[in-house]
């Protein structure tokens, strides 16, 4: 699992906008200038853009999904009934309500918006895979054909020792399913989507799971978990799902957050004992891990179907909790994410996600290991700095 996801951290799941993959300079990722331009933003991009255009440029903040420019095509302006001169070059709706002298903030908030792109789409350190993928990369390990693993697809996976081989390999590869406790239903069920008519698929479905021999062998029981699934749930679809984190993972993550943050040992002792929720560094610890982990993001904010994909609990999808969170967000609009993020964790969810039971745990671990003083506990990397200057990179001088 973790060489599958460390493969997959680079590549990402086609979520940044076709057109904005290669941002090296302005003439390359805006391409195109449209006649109407209207901007499609995250409240960073908003906050930027408020200080360097002129307000007639037109915003539409109502969605807040990836941001982009999109071209809006326009009819020719009315111009009270009166003839146009044909001869003279027309001018679009941008040239004409941003004036030359207006031009560089134009280019200032083309910089900025790219650069708001490039962070609203950053992978951090989450996978994103769809059934069709794990289900090709397994048949890659098993050295099964490409021509093979179609036909098995179309055939609606028969019952063959091949297949069941391909389908338990496929849900471990989506963390869907683990030996001993067997299928994990809050992560399977993202891979089916029900018709909307049918107000019986789950009952259905726990039906199906319980004529499930539990004696009987992995590969059966995997087997017949994905079936009930397939015949019960709802339509198996192709689209990429969160991959949630196997416990060894979220043990990395948490280590990793103290690492980013510079935790010194006084502060794990405090972890260690389960004095957390109001250590002061403890707000900044979460948004790095939350964000790390793809539950929280610089756009959306919390991400609840993401943590219950992790988690399991099912109050995390209840409309009180939806509210709760809501409510923290309205009140500190204006304050900073980890602000944000600590008191929706504080009010709404610590004692929902075992996020505090995890950084205790972790951080026990981590003090056994170190019996250094208070405070350097982080290894101090310039001891092992050369004894002779080594030669200076990528530094560059101006030419006059």
């Amino acid at each position: 699992m973790a060489g599958d996801r460390d493969h997959d951290r680079g590549t990402r799941f086609g979520l940044r906008p076709d057109g904005w993959r290669y941002l090296g300079g302005l003439g390359r990722g805006i391409r195109n200038w449209p006649a109407g331009l209207y901007l499609e933003q995250n409240s960073d991009f908003e906050l930027c853009a408020r200080h360097v255009v002129d307000r007639r440029l037109v915003f539409d903040v109502s969605r807040f999904e990836h941001s982009r420019a999109v071209a809006v095509p326009r009819d020719d302006d009315a111009t009270g009934g009166g003839a146009t001169d044909q001869s003279a070059p027309r001018r679009s709706r941008l040239q004409r309500t941003i004036e030359p002298h207006t031009m560089w903030p134009l280019f200032a908030l083309a910089f900025c918006y790219l650069t708001a792109s490039v962070r609203s789409d950053l992978a951090q350190y989450t996978v994103y895979k769809g059934f069709p993928a794990a289900w090709q990369e397994c048949g890659e390990y098993f050295e099964v054909p490409n021509c093979t693993l179609e036909q098995y697809r179309e055939d609606s996976y028969p019952c063959e020792g091949a297949v069941k081989e391909l389908i338990r390999c496929s849900l471990i590869n989506l963390s869907a399913w683990n030996d001993t406790t067997g299928v994990r239903q809050h992560v399977i069920r993202n891979y089916f989507q029900p018709a909307a008519e049918d107000s019986c698929y789950e009952n259905r479905t726990k039906e199906c799971l319980k004529q499930i021999d539990s004696n009987d062998d992995v590969y059966n029981r995997a087997y017949e978990s994905f079936r009930c699934y397939y015949r019960q749930y709802g339509n198996l679809i192709s689209s990429a799902q969160f991959s949630p984190y196997e416990s060894d993972e979220l043990v990395q993550l948490t280590a990793y957050s103290f690492s980013v943050r510079h935790i010194p040992k006084c502060v794990l002792l405090q972890y260690a004992k389960g004095d957390i929720l109001e250590e002061p560094h403890f707000p900044a610890v979460l948004l790095t891990w939350l964000l790390r982990g793809g539950y929280y993001s610089l756009q959306n904010g919390i991400l609840l179907n993401t943590l219950y994909t992790q988690f399991g609990h099912p109050e995390l999808l209840t409309e009180q909790t939806k509210q709760c969170t809501d409510a923290v967000v309205a009140q500190l609009c204006d304050e900073s994410h980890a602000t944000k993020a600590y008191q929706i964790f504080k009010r709404c969810l610590h004692h929902i996600v075992p996020i505090l039971e995890l950084i205790q745990a972790v951080a026990k671990e981590l003090v056994k290991e170190c019996d250094r003083p208070c405070g350097h506990c982080q290894q101090d990397l310039r001891q092992f700095a050369p004894v002779t200057a080594p030669p200076v990179y990528n530094v560059y001088f101006r030419e006059h």
